[in-house]
């Protein structure tokens, strides 16, 4: 039996009781089918007869695998949709709220359809990135069908340049193959051939495979400085998420320093 299928089996077990009533001698023998929309089906050992399930949680060794596995920023790597304080602003960010929850909630149907997100502020230190991370560590926890990655784009840029070397390629390659990936500051960038031709792939590849795509970036869609195709393929595959133009960086720092310097 491979991890995966022991993963899944652990899962079944601790979530179906007309599986925990299989012999458990047989229990190894039970086979998985399991679709890109997180449902699946598993097969009796003895009868034979089909069952449907569904991945919607995880367990904690399975997402803290797959959170090790995404490239995202230490700080980020056991945050998730309970950790984002969207009250921290000081301004309504109602709207911005509601559509990340709905996209949380109704994640199987949206990607179906290959949408994702463009979240988008100005300010350096809004949270983007770690909205970012909130969200994909979320969806990790929630539906453990799916695979999750995180680049940033100067890191993608310089990992297609290295052409010998084989892990670089690996990550690359993951990348266009992966379920959910955040491509973090998108659009700070200089435009040049290169940078436009690597990312026109990999959006138009993902794009092409409803594969979801979550974008950060601090400058409005249509003021991106890449090629126009790219722009269109973004808005066509993503809701807005607009944070306020609030660096929480700024906010948090202050908080620390005074705290050192007054007390609490």
């Amino acid at each position: 039996m491979t991890e995966e299928n022991k993963k899944m089996l652990e899962y079944l077990l601790s979530t179906s009781e007309i599986a925990r009533n299989v012999n458990p001698v047989l229990q190894s023998k039970i086979k998985f089918r399991v679709g890109s929309n997180g449902v699946g089906t598993w097969e009796h050992p003895e009868t034979h007869c089909e069952h449907l399930f569904r991945y919607n949680c995880s367990s904690a060794a399975e997402t803290g695998f797959r959170r090790s596995r995404a490239m995202m920023p230490f700080q980020y790597m056991d945050k998730t949709g309970k950790d984002f304080d969207w009250n921290i602003y000081g301004v309504d960010s109602e709207e911005s709220k509601k559509v990340v929850n709905a996209f949380l909630i109704k994640f199987p149907e949206v990607s179906e359809h290959g949408f994702g997100l463009y979240i988008y502020s100005k300010t350096k230190g809004s949270g983007k990135t770690m909205l970012s991370c909130c969200i994909i560590n979320e969806l990790a926890k929630r539906y453990v069908a799916y695979s999750y990655k995180f680049c940033s784009v100067p890191d993608l840029i310089e990992l297609t340049k290295d052409f010998h070397n084989q892990e670089s390629q690996k990550a690359v390659r993951e990348l266009y193959s992966c379920s959910v990936l955040v491509l973090d500051d998108i659009g700070v960038q200089m435009s040049r051939d290169w940078t436009n031709d690597v990312l026109y792939r990999l959006i138009n590849t993902r794009m092409n495979n409803k594969n979801v795509t979550i974008y950060t970036s601090n400058m409005e869609m249509d003021k991106l400085n890449l090629d126009e195709r790219i722009i269109d393929r973004i808005s066509a595959g993503t809701y807005k998420v607009s944070l306020p133009e609030v660096s929480i960086r700024q906010k948090e720092a202050w908080e620390r320093k005074r705290e050192v310097l007054y007390g609490r």
